[in-house]
């Protein structure tokens, strides 16, 4: 029995080392880096209608300002971790009891009713995701831990409020 759970246990860690590997082929070192995020997040944006169909492009130097952290209201900031990411600052890019919550939830209901991505999770999903498979948000998750450690939560948060139009009034 002892030499089953062994051989097991050695094909889940190669598994777990495949999948780091792969992550890296997926998002590469390179980047996760401030300058190419900042870069990704002032590029131009496609605006489409509802049947798919690109309506305008919006070119960044003219619609778009990056926002530092400091320039926005303390209020935001609390409001968008509150509501989309209580545990934000305690958590290390991947919420485990989030994760058990939405899968209890979603075999519960028979259907995908809830979901457990963190703020870095969309942060990732957002500004490299171009699909909502299961693989790709098992990387999400390899993903969000790396981007963790290369950058600082508010660094994180600042990412992920550039990501969306929070403006006054879209202006």
């Amino acid at each position: 029995m002892m030499r089953y759970l062994s051989v097991f246990a050695i094909l889940v860690l190669g598994f777990v080392a495949w999948l780091f590997v792969e992550n890296r082929k997926m998002y590469p070192v390179d980047i996760f880096s401030e300058e190419n995020v900042e870069r990704v997040l002032g590029s131009e944006i496609v605006v489409f209608d509802n049947n798919g169909s690109e309506l305008s492009v919006l070119a960044a130097s003219t619609h778009r300002r990056y926002l530092k952290l400091s320039e926005m209201p303390e209020a935001c900031l609390d409001f968008i971790v509150a509501s989309e990411d209580a545990s934000f600052y305690e958590h290390i890019g991947v919420s485990p009891w989030a994760i058990l919550r939405a899968v209890f939830m979603n075999l519960k209901a028979g259907r995908v009713k809830s979901g457990a991505s963190t703020l870095t999770m969309q942060t990732i999903e957002n500004l490299y995701g171009e699909n909502k498979t299961l693989w790709r948000k098992i990387h999400e998750v390899i993903a969000a831990l790396r981007f963790e450690r290369i950058h600082k939560k508010e660094k994180i948060l600042e990412f992920y409020l550039n990501q969306f139009w929070v403006n006054l009034n879209g202006r």
